[in-house]
């Protein structure tokens, strides 16, 4: 394992299904020996399930609530048999209870807490006679050592064998890092979200294609490509996602924490990303979980969630995604300014991304694989961190080559904001298509004059016409690589390059020099707030 700065910490969410039956003499295989009766049901157990269900559903219940009667839930047509939603939650909180007795008995310190989880499922095709609950194990914090995560695994282990757990695409792994008692530096995070956003298909890689951001309906593992702020905001004007040093290079560009993390975070379920940054932006925090978890519930996390992994109870394979996560943070607060800088050029190499549209196969028999399958892969990334634990277990295990599959359907509806867009989607556009392409046009020039307007708000200047250079010496030095890829006026992308400038490259000891590299946001886009 490789030496990392030893404030980090960490803690896992693992999440899978647990098979019960509730009558011991029923069991469909007697020569089980693994626990799946969890029996008898305490009157605690009972309790527990009542106080949940009346919560849920703001129900006053009998003490005893076991009669075969119908529960009006408070929403239209939604009706529950209050008998077996009773005894589900009796059994859940008869197995949670079970399953904390055997980690402590196993002599592990610390709070291992026991959760449910609505959005695990059980098999979809279950062995006969059982029934599936979903579980939730968190584990306490844990400052990232080798015996730490060798007691993540001792856990799993543990579980495994006195358990029936199925891991089926409903279940996932979440790691939280933080800094300690420490809060994450700005730097950091602004080196953080600029490498996500560049290797997001070196990291996809390591997932199977239920975890990317093609299953976007889902919402569990999105991408910073695909459904951040900055993402969606620049698919309605410029009808094209960034590239990636574009994308980098607005990261780049930010000044302070709150500013940097408002584009890179999802408008609707924030939470639901491949990488939650949610926690280090408290206001949207605290406004968006307090909806869901309630305010009395709501409890602020000092880290950064690492989501995208699937659902595994295989220990070599847990502790290697761990060691990765905390190696990314790891090299994103100790790389200099130079070195992060050259990494991300290498983004310039990924020309195309695969777009599940039928016509891959053929773009890589006529251009070569795409970077993260060819020339820079996951190994390589890696490698370049020094992670060599992580680059030969999944050199040796082979990452994922993905053929995504997409179609309308799975796209966001919220893409379309303008009237002209979804009458044309919906089949009521009335108008002719010289009418079409005229409000096409109309809505470009709408989109070029916000641009302009936000520009001079804040370039204070005073010129009310002006023609966009990114060479001009106004504007901070940078690369002129950095102007191939900006979002200037110019007709294409050649056209901006040619008129860059390079003043030269950063200093290995101050890493506000990066700013240097970044395009100014006065360029961007108008305020998010329209997207409301």
């Amino acid at each position: 394992m490789s030496k990392t700065f030893p404030g980090w910490t960490f803690g896992v969410e693992i999440e899978f299904a647990v098979a019960y039956i509730t009558n011991p003499e029923d069991n469909p295989d007697p020569s089980e020996k693994r626990t799946v009766y969890y029996g008898p049901l305490t009157a605690n157990d009972k309790s527990v399930a009542r106080d949940y269900l009346a919560d849920r559903w703001q129900a006053r219940l009998p003490q005893d609530p076991l009669g075969d009667k119908e529960l009006d839930t408070g929403h239209e047509g939604n009706q529950v048999n209050l008998k077996k939603a009773f005894n589900k939650e009796a059994h859940h909180a008869a197995m949670k209870r079970h399953m904390a007795k055997t980690v402590r008995n196993a002599g592990h310190e610390g709070e291992w807490a026991f959760k449910s989880d609505w959005s695990v499922e059980g098999p979809k095709l279950p062995p006969p006679g059982y029934e599936f609950l979903d579980m939730e194990v968190n584990s306490p914090p844990f400052y990232f050592c080798k015996e730490a995560v060798y007691a993540v695994q001792d856990v799993v282990a543990l579980l495994t064998n006195a358990y029936c757990l199925n891991i089926n695409e409903t279940c996932g792994i979440h790691v939280h890092v933080g800094a300690g008692e420490r809060d994450f530096e700005f730097r950091t995070l602004q080196k953080l979200t600029s490498f996500l956003w560049a290797f997001t298909p070196q990291l996809n890689s390591l997932h199977p294609l239920s975890r990317q951001e093609q299953r976007v309906e889902e919402a569990n593992a999105s991408s910073i490509r695909e459904t951040s702020r900055y993402a969606e905001r620049r698919k309605f004007t410029h009808k094209l996602r960034p590239t990636p040093l574009q994308g980098v290079a607005k990261f780049m560009s930010y000044t302070n924490k709150d500013e940097m993390l408002w584009p890179a975070i999802k408008r609707k379920y924030p939470k639901g990303m491949a990488y939650n940054l949610l926690w280090q932006h408290p206001k949207i925090a605290a406004e968006t979980m307090i909806k869901f978890e309630g305010e009395e519930n709501f409890s602020p996390k000092q880290t950064i969630e690492f989501r995208q992994h699937a659902g595994s109870l295989n220990t070599e394979e847990i502790g290697n995604w761990i060691e990765t996560v905390v190696g990314i943070l790891e090299f994103c607060q100790k790389s200099s300014a130079t070195q992060i800088y050259e990494l991300f050029l290498l983004t310039q190499l990924e020309t195309r991304e695969k777009l599940g549209d039928g016509h891959d196969a053929q773009r890589e028999e006529d251009e070569g694989p795409i970077l993260a399958e060819g020339k820079f892969t996951i190994i390589d990334l890696l490698t370049t961190m020094k992670l060599w634990g992580p680059a030969l277990y999944y050199r040796q295990l082979r990452y994922y080559i993905h053929n995504p599959v997409r179609d309308d359907e799975q796209k966001p509806k919220e893409t379309k904001l303008w009237e002209y867009e979804i009458q044309r989607f919906d089949g009521t556009w009335k108008g002719t298509m010289e009418e079409f392409v005229q409000t096409e046009n109309m809505r470009d020039a709408w989109d070029a004059a916000n641009a302009a307007c936000k520009a001079l708000r804040l370039a204070g200047s005073e010129n009310k016409w002006w023609t966009f250079n990114p060479g001009h010496p106004m504007w901070p030095a940078h690369d002129k690589k950095l102007d191939g890829y900006a979002d200037t006026d110019a007709a294409t992308d050649s056209q901006a390059s040619d008129k860059g400038s390079q003043k030269g490259k950063p200093s290995e000891s101050d890493d506000s020099e990066l700013t240097q590299y970044s395009l100014g946001t006065w360029t961007e886009d108008s305020d998010d707030e329209d997207l409301e």
